[in-house]
């Protein structure tokens, strides 16, 4: 049996290794916090604000200020956990990746 076709899509986005399993919880915040951002503006046109759009527009604010700072706390504990040495760079063709030292997992991509 392949244990990689019974994992959820959402288990195979994330590392479930116990050192990063914050960085997963972030990563999900973040993921979640984007498509809500994505979500609001889908309903917005930011060509001809009305009066009637400002609600929604301060909720498509507030998600943004949500989603920027909840990036950056993901991106901090990248840092963290690759300081502790749970991370480790492998280089490819054409980029490089940062990849769990466990399990190998590709976690981010280093631009």
């Amino acid at each position: 049996m392949n244990h990689k076709q019974d994992q959820s899509p959402e288990e195979d986005t994330y590392c479930s290794c116990k050192p990063l399993s914050k960085l997963a919880e972030l990563g999900r915040e973040a993921s979640d916090l984007e498509a809500r951002c994505d979500f609001l503006y889908g309903f917005l046109n930011l060509k001809e604000i009305s009066m009637s759009d400002r609600e929604m527009l301060i909720e498509y604010r507030d998600a943004a200020r949500e989603l920027n700072k909840a990036v950056r706390n993901y991106y901090f504990e990248i840092t963290k956990m690759n300081l502790e040495g749970h991370l480790e760079q492998k280089a490819h063709q054409d980029k490089v990746t940062l990849n769990c030292v466990s399990c190998g997992k590709e976690i981010d991509v280093i631009a």
